[in-house]
């Protein structure tokens, strides 16, 4: 592909030295007035580096062949072949100063202010006005100049210089702006603004020259709307017709010596066309600015509402924090409420019933003294039961509850329970009824499980007339495994069924035969069957029982 391209530039270099010796030249001077191939010469050197200039120096020699050997007077051959050889050494040496300055001097290849006055300064100008001095010298060697006039060859030097500064100027800019990818605004209006500016250049201003000022309006609007590539393709054009009208001596530049008309078309030319290039570049520059601007409002309202966001997040998380916080003292004033009334009750009966015996043991029956000690009993074993509550519940707060999950039978751990009320299921006449999904093995820590299952069944007994039913019911699905305890009991109301599993809404009811409980049961059923992932509800309506079920995932 490289290979390619460097033959292409090559063949570039040639056909457009023909073309400006033939079309873009001061005749019969043959001097051309718009020379692409220095700025051809640049585009090799930048593309290839210094392996470039051998091809710059032959395609220049075979493009000067022509143009000194029509142009030589009297000149022996080996002299103008000294004369080309020296034209393609200046042609060469010259590209390879600007490709000095360009490494130096452009940062952005030619889309900034900047860029533009170093490319001007140093590319275009410096290293052409040392061209056309050394060319001036070499034509004056091989007696060019013989019978011109000091101003004549002034003229010479400055179309020399000119035309290559020119060339520059077109081509550079117009290579580097087309091998951008994308397309500034619209390629149908690119092509109307062309056309326009072409027909009116050679349909119009031959005939009223004093419109060709518009053109330049037309070249305004290139680079407004279609940026870098528009301005460049536009400048081009310009040049190249208003060069070919004036050689034909049509336009508003036409003067008797065509030294003249080309100075006086290139008074107008120059400065319009940089200033031209200098409002598009401000219009890209601005663009740019625009883009980064936008850019960096975007990123700061991206910035802003991550910040928001964050904040936000720490409100709920202190404002959750708050909330845990509140709970936390409901459960501990809870907690010493507790402590404060349901375990003072049963010890104050118990120091009671124990002095009573203590102080008048002389004056009780022996069935009076057994009624008193069952008394004890009962009170020493609710204490029990709320002790252990408590410290269940105090370790699942803690989270040092020790859980280990292993597989068990879940039918057969209800079985155990239910042998541990029969004799008060028997003693109430209740029926108990047991079904389960054949497998019944779930993978859970038993001992919870156990206590939450006895918990359950104890409180369907407190509740449960005589001659009632409890069913336990045992299943599975893609959800997990479920067990539903149903009683046919007292029920519960429908405004306390959420209290039920609260510790700062403890809902502690008598038995039907005056049990008294803890309220601690169905809380540490909630918090055991929650450390498993799973969940637990109530459903009841007084009168009609009571429907307990827990899930484990």
């Amino acid at each position: 592909m490289l290979y390619l391209k460097a033959i292409l530039l090559f063949f570039i270099y040639l056909f457009t030295a023909k073309l400006g010796m033939s079309y873009l030249a001061l005749h019969p001077a043959n001097l051309t007035v718009l020379w692409f191939p220095a700025g051809i010469a640049i585009i090799a050197v930048l593309s290839f580096g210094y392996k470039s200039l051998p091809f710059v120096f032959l395609a220049s020699f075979l493009s000067n062949w022509d143009g000194l050997h029509q142009n030589a007077k009297n000149i022996e051959e080996i002299h103008i072949l000294w004369a080309i050889t020296n034209s393609a050494i200046i042609d060469t040496i010259q590209p390879l100063i600007a490709y000095r300055f360009w490494k130096k001097f452009i940062r952005s290849n030619l889309t900034s202010v900047s860029d533009l006055i170093y490319f001007i300064i140093l590319i275009s100008f410096l290293p052409c006005l040392g061209s056309a001095l050394g060319l001036g010298l070499n034509l004056y060697t091989f007696s060019y100049f013989e019978g011109i006039s000091l101003l004549e060859t002034l003229k010479t030097l400055g179309v020399l210089f000119l035309g290559d500064a020119m060339g520059i100027f077109i081509t550079v800019p117009l290579y580097y702006h087309w091998m951008r990818p994308g397309f500034s605004g619209s390629k149908f209006g690119f092509l109307i603004l062309i056309s326009i500016q072409f027909l009116f250049l050679i349909f119009i201003v031959p005939y009223f020259p004093f419109f060709y000022f518009f053109s330049f309006l037309v070249l305004t609007m290139l680079g407004y709307f279609n940026r870098l590539k528009g301005i460049s393709f536009g400048i081009l054009q310009l040049y190249v017709v208003s060069i070919f009208l004036t050689n034909h001596k049509l336009g508003p530049f036409v003067y008797e010596n065509d030294s003249e008309s080309y100075l006086f078309l290139v008074s107008f030319l120059i400065p319009f066309s940089f200033l031209s290039e200098f409002l598009t570049i401000l219009y890209f520059r601005l663009e740019n600015y625009q883009f980064e601007l936008e850019k960096k409002v975007f990123e700061s309202t991206k910035l802003l509402r991550k910040q928001i966001f964050e904040k936000n997040t720490a409100i709920e998380a202190l404002n959750l924090s708050e909330r845990k916080l509140n709970e936390s003292n409901k459960t501990k004033d809870k907690f010493f409420s507790i402590i404060a009334h349901d375990l003072k009750s049963p010890l104050g009966s118990y120091n009671q019933l124990i002095r009573m015996v203590i102080e008048d043991f002389g004056k009780y029956t022996d069935f009076e003294i057994q009624e008193i000690l069952n008394r004890i009993h009962e009170s020493s074993e609710r204490l029990y039961q709320l002790l252990d509550y408590l410290l269940d519940w105090a370790r699942t707060q803690s989270q040092s509850m020790p859980f280990t999950k292993e597989s068990f039978d879940l039918y057969k751990l209800v079985s155990r329970v239910y042998l541990d009320h029969q004799e008060r299921l028997r003693n109430k006449q209740i029926q108990f009824k047991l079904t389960a999904a054949n497998p019944s093995i779930v993978n859970a820590d038993e001992a919870m499980i156990h206590t939450v299952v006895r918990n359950l069944v104890s409180n369907a007994v407190k509740f449960t007339s005589v001659g009632g039913t409890i069913e336990v019911l045992i299943y599975k699905n893609d959800e997990g495994t479920f067990l539903e305890c149903i009683d046919t009991g007292v029920g519960i109301r429908r405004d306390n069924l959420e209290k039920l599993f609260r510790i700062d809404a403890q809902l502690t009811s008598i038995g039907l035969e005056g049990e008294k409980g803890t309220g601690l049961g169905l809380i540490l059923c909630k918090e055991f069957i929650g450390m498993h992932g799973g969940e637990i509800w109530a459903e009841s309506e007084i009168g009609l029982g009571t429907k307990i079920t827990f899930r484990i995932p």
